[in-house]
Formats: C-alpha cells, structure tokens, sequence
C-alpha cells in the first residue's frame, strides 16, 4: 500500500522546513497551494544545495528528509498509518523503530484472535518493552483492555490490575480515559468480584498522585451499582465527601455533580436515614456554593435534577436559589444547568410555573449553540408537567427555537429522544395540538433536509396523547 506522505504531512513538514531556516531557492509558481507547494519547497530547496541542472534530474524523496523530521511527522500522522511511514524506507525504519514497535503491539491487540493469559501477558511485556516516551503504551493498551473479558474469569483481575497500573505510568491526558474506560467496566463484573475490584482502583488512584483527580467521580459513581449495605455505602460516599478539599477546582466539580446524584441512596423509610440524606443535601449545596461560577454548571444542574429528593414545602425556596445561582452564571456553563432546571420547576405548585418561566426565558437565549440540542429537551420534557396549555405552547416554541438552524445529527437525536421518553403521550389532547402547530411552523421557517422533514412529519402524524 502506498503511503501519501504530501497529502498526510505537507504542513507538518513545511513547518519543520522553516524552523530550520532553510534557504529556499525560488518561490513556487503561483497558485500553487498545499501538497504541490509543498512539493516545490522541498524540491527548492534540493535546488539551492546542488550543482545546477541537478535538480531537474532530481525529485525530492523520503529519502532528504533528516531523521528528526520524519520523527516529528510520525507524531503528527494518524496511528494507523505508522506502519507505511516506518516501512517507506530503511532510514525510516530505523527512526520510528520505538513508534513501529507501539503499532505493531497495537495490531497484536486489535488482531488476536483467541486472546488467553499466556497472550495477554507476553504482550505486556512486549507493551513494556517499548523504549522512547512511556506515551508510545497507550494505543497498545487502549486497544486491549477491553479484551479482558474475553479472558477466563479467574485470569481477568490479573490482567485488569497490570493493564490499569501500566495506564498510571502514561501522560495524564492519554491515561485518564484508558482507566476512565476501565473504572466504567467494574459494574459489569460478577457481584462477588466488584468490590475488591473497586478497593483495588481506589487505592491505585490514591498512588497516582496529582493530575488524577478527575478519577474520583468515575469511581463515586460505582457507588450505585456496588453490592454495599447501608453502613458502608455511607462510608464510601463519606470519604469521597471527605476528599473533596484536595482536589483540583474540575475534579471537584465533577465529583460534586457526581455526589449530588448519588443523594438517592439515602432514601429510605428510616428516619435516619431522611436525616442523613438532608445533612448530604446541605452539604453539596455549600460545596456548589464554594466553587467559582466558572465550574457550578453540572453541579447546579444536578441538584436541580434531585429536587424531589426535599420535601415539597421545601422546593420552592431551594429552586429559587438555583435559579439565582444559575443567573449569575457565564454563558458556558447554562447547558447542563438549563437541561434540568425546567423540570425542576414543574415539581413547584402550579402558581411558581408561568412566573418563573418567564425568568428562564432570557438565560435560555444565552445558551451556546453547542448546548442547545440538550437544553431544548430539557425543556420539553418538563412539558408534560405544565396544566397550562398556553403556557406549554410557549415552552414547545422556546426549545423549537432554540434547534433553528440545527443540523440533522441534532434534530434526530432530540426527535428520538422524546419517542423513546414517551413524552407525548403524557400530553394532554390540547398540549399536543399546540405542539403540533408549533412543529409545523418549525418546519416551515427552517430549509430542512428531505430526511429531517420527514423525519418531524412522521412524528407529528404517528405520535398522539392517550385517550383522555
């Protein structure tokens, strides 16, 4: 398979080119643009270093470029194509041999048919092996921790605690997804193995130092699938609250959002425990409250998302708060705020509804286009908690509003999402036939797709409320 190195690498290498300073001789025709003046650079300069009438008998190849070169490109190529960069040339060969190894190991992983112990472990060792920057482990093993079910059972915790341990000794920004990604698969594991393998994460976490705070939310949220009694699950959830002060202001954050829904865990008829999960409450109110606004988005977003959790004289004063938290907020952090706090004012009486509405109604406008699909949603959904038809009208041409313009990836996803939440047919018969004009007038004001028209006119003709 031939390799494309211009179409690939020509600003990698121009760059490269004119941090050495080379003098070039002549500049390239004129309208001559990516690869092909990347061509007439490198052939320029071929140029200036021979004898004349050279240059005309001879192309520029791989084989001009300096070792140090071809190594800067490879970090810019994609992984899957080192293998014909490392195998264009000998000289290749020999200066990504550190890179080549990373990529065959990565093959080895993603290939393998039958994967045992015995497999497992000798491509450790070969991962291991790798000389250069430790980040050239982390392809290899992103693409074989999540064979490690495919192992027998009584081999998996073995290869699980190597693989994570190796994932702490890559570059933060490569290794926190690896061993988010393994942190997530614990659920999935035999009750009777969850535990230890979670005390196993938590204690490597504790090893790993700074630069792994963000690992704490992943593991808190384990909380609500682990096989723990009410004892330790307040423990658990007590230590990550404990934690909370040495954290980075993000990892904080998140595991604030994190803390914040896992409340629910308190809720039992005891009133102890009502007693606990209110001075929890309190807790991660004070703790939102702490963090710059620049990082309350998710955690404000989520108490909202657990109003219910208080009893209902209580949820008035409490939204309210919110909703003057959420004021105060930077336009970057509405999204995951606005995606919960409509529903949140729905639990209200019926006679907070319109009024604070109305309040939401300017911070829906300063939403980031990138937040709107999840904000739109939020809205509609706390639709179905509205009596007042008018006032639901409103809030259907809000979130319509809101996905003006938007693509067709974003109109399908809030399309099916509504379908598989079954919202409409919690509508009332007059909701729906608002709703309906509303969605037609959406559709009319905006220039759709063939698939994103038909795609709301199916919706609109075979959805429906229940007979009321």
């Amino acid at each position: 398979m031939d390799f494309d190195l211009i179409h690939a690498c020509s600003a990698v290498v121009t760059h490269c080119v004119q941090q050495q300073q080379v003098s070039v001789a002549g500049a390239a025709p004129p309208g001559v643009t990516g690869g092909s003046a990347l061509a007439a650079l490198l052939a320029g300069q071929r140029a200036a270093q021979q004898p004349a009438g050279s240059a005309a008998r001879r192309t520029t190849t791989l084989q001009d470029l300096p070792p140090e070169i071809i190594r800067q490109i490879a970090t810019h190529t994609s992984f899957d194509d080192i293998g014909n960069l490392s195998s264009t040339t000998r000289r290749n060969y020999h200066a990504l041999w550190d890179v080549r190894h990373s990529w065959l190991c990565c093959q080895r992983a993603d290939n393998v048919r039958r994967l045992d112990s015995r497999r497992t472990q000798e491509l450790l060792d070969e991962i291991e092996r790798i000389d250069g920057e430790p980040m050239l482990w982390a392809a290899p093993l992103e693409a074989l921790w999540p064979r490690i079910p495919e192992l027998p059972r009584q081999y998996r915790a073995q290869a699980y605690k190597r693989i994570f341990d190796m994932a702490g000794r890559v570059p933060t920004h490569a290794s926190l997804p690896i061993r988010k990604g393994m942190i997530g698969t614990i659920s999935g594991l035999p009750a009777e193995d969850q535990l230890p393998m979670y005390d196993f994460v938590h204690v490597a976490i504790e090893k790993s130092g700074a630069g792994h705070d963000q690992l704490w939310s992943s593991l808190a949220w384990l909380l609500r699938c682990l096989p723990l009694d009410p004892p330790r699950f307040e423990r658990e959830y007590s230590a990550f609250v404990g934690r909370l002060a040495s954290l980075d202001v993000l990892a904080q954050s998140e595991l604030i959002a994190q803390l914040v829904t896992l409340l629910p865990g308190f809720c039992e008829d005891d009133p102890d425990e009502s007693a606990t999960l209110a001075k929890y409450h309190r807790l991660m109110q004070d703790w939102v409250q702490r963090l710059p606004r620049s990082y309350q988005g998710a955690p404000i977003g989520a108490l909202a998302h657990m109003i219910w959790l208080l009893p209902a004289q209580q949820m008035p004063a409490h939204y309210v708060q919110l909703r003057s938290l959420t004021e105060a907020l930077p336009d970057d952090q509405l999204g995951p705020v606005l995606r919960r706090l409509p529903t949140a004012l729905v639990l209200l009486p019926q006679q907070y509804h319109a009024a604070e509405f109305a309040l939401l109604e300017p911070l829906v406008s300063r939403v980031r286009p990138d937040h709107r699909e999840a904000v739109a949603l939020g809205l509609l959904e706390s639709t179905i908690g509205l009596i007042d038809a008018t006032l639901s009208r409103r809030v259907w041409r809000n979130a319509l509003q809101l996905l003006d313009g938007c693509d067709d990836t974003c109109l399908f996803n809030v399309v099916d999402e509504l379908a598989y939440q079954q919202l409409v047919p919690l509508l009332s018969m007059q909701q729906w036939e608002d709703a309906k004009s509303e969605l037609l007038a959406f559709i009319e004001r905006n220039p759709l797709s063939d698939a994103a028209r038909t795609k709301l006119l199916d919706f609109v003709s075979m959805t429906g409320p229940e007979d009321e």
